[in-house]
């Protein structure tokens, strides 16, 4: 070993001794800054990631390698050198290595020297270290196997510049047999078979974030076959030309037979798929213990089927073997509850057929092209999912993320978030399939009905309807086995037990009308454990609509069932696409893409408010950009609450009207503002502006010669708020996975003392310690007056809240007042016509007011009208260049958990364009890009300086060691 590394100092040393190792370290870092900032338009690409830099590094490292190596034996023989080597009582294998791991020594090198890019997008983002290690882990196997290869090719070569082109073209074939180029013009059958192979396509795997032991073998594999042809090369010029002996012809043959073996068993270990490592963060090339706890649930086989042509689009192609793979492992860890097949349905007319008619599943048309014509091709890329009779089809939108990056053809495509959108889609089947039939063997506890019901003094509408419950409840109670307990109490007998439930629940005595001359209790609950849930009554007085009450209400306690969500959103206007197009408004707020987003994973409907109730199968209240709701439509929402439901909300009094020549700003009576101050959570008619916000394009007007030139650029704008970091409560689970959410033209949320202290109030959002806020409805910047951020910089600046999560024992609005269902017609009162007993009967409604709520019940109040709505996240993907998920991200957090469902919280999140930058003004990004060339030349010279110390040193112990 002591031989091998004084071949390597020796090596490494006559590369610092020629201007060799300075211009190849200079070169590859100029390439290299060069790229990331320039080509690959890091801060234009907005991501905090280091693709950039190692995108390029299999064609980099091509020609870097080749330059380093070709001198390498090429000199040794055209100077006569390798002779006196030969003679050396050094082994060839010695020889070797020492100028294989000098080679390795400067490629090592160069990779430290970016280390300034690494911490640079540390500090601008949350980078994920373990993609970045592999990736320099990938970078030095890559190097290593150009470098074996350059040193054999140098080995059967007196010319250096024959030994330059040919390394280069052999290590441009091991990328190209790999690479997606190939795959587009061989199919992604024949693209698998090459790509293990390839260099590039190992390089990829690995720089991904996945240390998978075939990847790794191969590296090595290639690495000892060159070397061993190399020193066997060698080892040939000691062998007498005159002579042949056996043992050449044994030493010929063992090599073959080592190098046929070492590249066969990259076709051996193909299906070697469980001997990796997933070392990415999130774990998103893994399936997590979320999903596995999921597939724990399955009663009976699961169908997964891949549909994927061989053909399809260039950008698709790569991305079909990791599906297959990821499909594979769900097979593996479902213990074959699942049946995975892949199909290509082109090539056979029963399952394409079947796919069209069943599952409606059709071909996409792409356009590609190559170097002679553009054309069409009609390709598949999905996946269907079955369980029972309940099945969903994931299309390539569902599952690919497209990042547009600078250039008019610069496009990312990656899968989203494949294990998110496969597990989802095998919850909502599951979900889907489940029925009553097997409810009472879904709950987890036993579980109580209590009917607080007056015997006595009943209406006759209600009479009828108490003893139909009882009947029904009775085959509920059969049907159970045990699980459900029956129990009827009748309040108005019981003194104390009125004052009870009327402490404890808010139940009241409740009338027929305003001017009934008796009350009575008509209350009915399950209980499970300490938890009440209240079942309303009927609005039509029918046993059908009760047991569906039923039903819902028991489907809230038992896993397993999909969930509903009520959607309440301002009426949307009629759109006019002839005024659209001059930026006129268009009526309403739309929330289309938030409605698209939660019919992935729960039953989504549309509710009116007007008859004062929510239906009885609805879980959870989802209240987006309220608009002059009246009396009922807030009582409604409130006795929603009171009955242990939670209700998101998202509102403002302030409203933005976005057109093509600017936003404006105006008041918005959303009707819900003294229903949340009675709570005691005040919205200011305010907006919060931020110095941490994402840019905005805008207009710079440039005068030339007379003439005003418009000029866009990317401008801060404070009132797209960047919450990320402290911003966002990494205690709670609807936030800690976010890593970053924009937050737009968000007011203020001040929380009473009062509502802190007696219930349990979480901070969701804030601003940051930067952010102050304005009364202004001035919307649109003025770079004239302010030249930083466009708006005037308030005097007090402080966090303040955006979102806030309260959950605990609320008292109603309503509390002590009539209920507004409860009306009077005062002409029919006053004429003579209808008697009091007649009135009564036409006007009667069966309501009351329940004026306190359990501690079940949760209010979640984002105060901004526009963060989810729809020309908002279209605003924001143009920013990112992507579609913008995170603000649905956070309603779909806060639906699981409000729904005690936080399994898929684990993985929704994850994705390859989650992580971005932290916002910063161009002479920040130009201050960071000179930083890192500044350090690579400050790194370069170190490298330098350390080799002529080094030198000196030497020199000096040499003077010593003669004058000794």
């Amino acid at each position: 070993m002591s031989k091998t590394l004084a071949i390597m100092k020796k090596e490494l040393w006559s590369y610092f001794a020629t201007p060799t190792a300075v211009i190849f370290l200079g070169t590859y870092l100029f390439v290299t800054l060069f790229t990331f900032f320039w080509v690959e338009k890091f801060f234009s690409r907005n991501i905090a990631d280091l693709r950039p830099l190692f995108e390029w590094m299999p064609i980099l490292m091509i020609f870097l390698v080749s330059t380093l190596t070709m001198r390498s034996w090429s000199e040794e023989r055209r100077m006569g050198t390798i002779e006196s080597l030969l003679t050396l009582p050094i082994k060839t294998s010695e020889l070797v290595l020492g100028k294989f791991f000098a080679c390795m020594g400067l490629v090592t090198i160069a990779l430290f020297l970016t280390i300034g890019l690494t911490l640079t997008v540390a500090q601008l983002g949350e980078l994920d270290w373990g993609p970045t290690l592999a990736a320099y882990l990938a970078s030095l196997l890559l190097a290593g196997s150009y470098t074996s290869i350059g040193l054999y090719i140098s080995s059967k070569t007196e010319s250096q510049i024959i030994s330059l082109i040919s390394t280069a073209l052999g290590c441009s074939l091991f990328y190209l047999i790999g690479s997606d180029v190939l795959a587009s013009f061989v199919g992604s059958f024949n693209a698998e078979i090459f790509s293990l192979i390839g260099s590039g396509s190992r390089f990829n795997s690995i720089s991904r974030g996945i240390i998978d032991l075939r990847d790794i073998y191969y590296y090595f594999s290639i690495i000892i076959v060159f070397l061993t042809l190399n020193s066997f090369s060698i080892e040939k010029l000691r062998w007498s030309t005159e002579e042949k002996h056996s043992s050449h012809t044994q030493k010929k043959l063992a090599v073959t037979l080592l190098v046929l073996n070492l590249f066969l068993a990259n076709f051996w270990m193909k299906n070697l798929n469980s001997a990796r490592i997933d070392v990415t963060e999130d774990k998103i090339f893994s399936i997590s213990q979320t999903t596995k706890d999921i597939l724990s649930d399955l009663q009976e086989p699961l169908l997964i089927r891949g549909y994927f042509s061989e053909r399809t689009h260039p950008l698709l192609s790569p991305l079909v073997p990791t599906v297959k793979d990821l499909l594979g492992e769900y097979q593996i860890v479902s213990n074959n509850n699942i049946v995975v097949e892949i199909v290509d349905p082109r090539e056979n007319e029963e399952i394409e057929a079947e796919a069209n008619r069943m599952y409606n599943i059709e071909p996409v048309p792409f356009q590609i092209s190559d170097r002679h014509s553009a054309s069409m091709v009609n390709s598949y890329f999905n996946i269907l999912i079955k369980y029972g009779d309940q099945f969903e089809v994931l299309g390539f939108n569902d599952l690919i993320e497209v990042k547009h990056g600078g250039g008019a053809e610069s496009l990312e495509v990656q899968l989203r978030n494949p294990e998110y959108d496969i597990t989802r889609s095998i919850t909502k089947v599951m979900r889907s399939f489940n029925n009553t039939d097997n409810l009472f063997a879904s709950l987890k506890n036993n579980i109580k009905f209590v009917g607080y019901i007056s015997d006595s003094t009943l209406p006759d509408q209600l009479t009828e309807l108490h003893g139909k419950i009882k009947e029904s409840l009775t085959k509920y109670q059969k049907d159970s086995k045990g699980k459900l307990e029956l129990e009827f109490k009748d309040p108005s007998k019981d003194t104390i037990l009125a004052k009870q439930i009327a402490d404890d629940y808010g139940f009241k005595p409740q009338m027929m009308s305003l001017f009934a001359q008796e009350t009575f209790y008509f209350y009915l609950t399950i209980q499970e454990g300490d938890k009440v849930h209240a079942i309303g009554i009927p609005d039509d007085l029918s046993i059908d609509a009760f047991n569906n009450s039923l039903d819902s209400t028991l489907k809230r306690l038992a896993p397993g069932f999909l969930r509903t969500v009520g959607l309440v959103s301002p009426p949307e206007g009629n759109s006019n696409p002839m005024f659209a197009q001059y930026g006129m408004p268009q009526g309403g707020k739309q929330f289309r893409a938030i409605q698209q987003k939660l019919g992935e994973n729960f039953r989504s409907e549309s509710v009116d408010l007007e008859s004062g109730n929510v239906a009885s199968d609805i879980d959870i209240l989802l209240v987006l950009a309220p608009k002059d709701l009246n009396e009922k439509q807030v009582f409604a929402i409130d006795q929603f609450l009171m009955k242990g439901g939670t209700v998101i909300l998202s509102t403002s009094p302030l409203s933005v009207d976005k057109q093509r020549h600017g936003f404006s700003a105006q008041e918005y009576n959303s009707g819900l503002q003294e229903w949340l101050d009675h709570f005691g959570i005040n919205i200011p008619k305010e907006f919060v502006l931020d110095e941490k916000n994402t840019g905005f394009p805008a207009i710079r007007k440039r005068m030339v010669q007379g003439v005003t030139i418009n000029e866009p650029y990317m401008a801060p704008y404070p009132f797209f708020i960047d919450v990320r970091g402290s911003g966002l409560n990494n205690d709670h689970m609807v936030t800690s996975g976010l890593g970053q959410v924009t937050m737009s033209w968000t007011s203020p949320i001040i929380v009473a003392d009062s509502l802190k202290s007696s219930h349990e109030v979480t901070t969701l959002l804030t601003s940051s310690e930067q952010s102050w806020r304005t009364d202004s409805i001035d919307l649109d910047p003025n770079m004239d007056a302010y030249p930083k951020y466009g708006f005037p910089v308030g005097d007090k600046k402080e966090s303040t809240s955006l979102g806030v999560l309260i959950k605990g024992s609320f008292k109603s609005y309503f509390a002590g007042k009539t209920s507004p269902l409860m009306h009077s017609n005062d002409d029919k009162h006053d004429s003579t016509h209808h008697n009091e007993k007649d009135q009564t009967k036409e006007e009667s409604v069966v309501t009351s007011v329940i004026e306190k709520s359990p501690e079940s019940s949760r209010l979640i109040v984002f105060s901004t009208n526009e963060f989810v709505a729809d020309d908002t996240l279209q605003i924001s993907g143009m920013l990112n260049g992507t579609q913008y998920l995170n603000s649905l991200q956070i309603v779909e957090n806060t639906l699981d958990w409000s729904t005690d469902d936080s399994a898929l919280l684990a993985i929704r999140s994850r994705g390859h364009f989650a992580r971005t930058l932290a916002p910063l003004a161009d002479d920040e990004k130009q201050s960071h890009e000179f930083f890192n060339y500044a350090l690579a030349l400050f790194g370069l010279l170190m490298v330098y300086g350390c080799y002529k110390y080094l030198q000196k040193q030497n020199l000096e112990k040499y003077r010593r060691y003669n004058l000794a």
